[in-house]
């Protein structure tokens, strides 16, 4: 190996290196963060991720319905649910404030939000329009 290719490397792992570094910090981990449930588009629950044991198993009832939640740690997932279909068992768990999970016919709507109420730091990360 030459000693261009040596320096040329070098500095490609210190850009790479760098670069994780400074994205790490932009983050936060779960403990600004707090789960909103909305049923029919009103806020019903709100809970602190931070102050929730991982594991956390919560059952819902939203409109004669049963939908079940698993909080651990950093993520949120939908792990039962009664509704035909079953796509919000399908959806990705909720780690960041750029997702969420829906159940439609019993009209539920689990996101994560900052604790502060504090918008999305990426204005591309807000949700744009909701359709029925």
């Amino acid at each position: 190996m030459k000693q261009k290719d040596k320096r040329l490397y070098l500095i490609l792992f210190l850009l790479i290196a760098a670069a994780a570094f400074l994205t790490s910090g932009r983050r936060g981990g779960n403990g600004d963060l707090s789960l909103e449930i909305s049923v029919d588009g009103r806020v019903t629950r709100s809970l602190a991720l931070s102050d929730t044991a991982p594991g956390t198993s919560i059952m819902l009832r939203p409109g004669g319905g049963m939908n079940e939640l698993v909080i651990s740690g950093d993520s949120v997932r939908m792990v039962s649910a009664d509704c035909p279909g079953g796509d919000c068992l399908k959806m990705a768990p909720l780690t960041s404030e750029r997702g969420v999970i829906v159940c439609l016919p019993h009209k539920l709507v689990l996101k994560l939000r900052a604790k502060d109420g504090r918008k999305p730091s990426n204005p591309d990360d807000a949700i744009d329009a909701v359709t029925y």
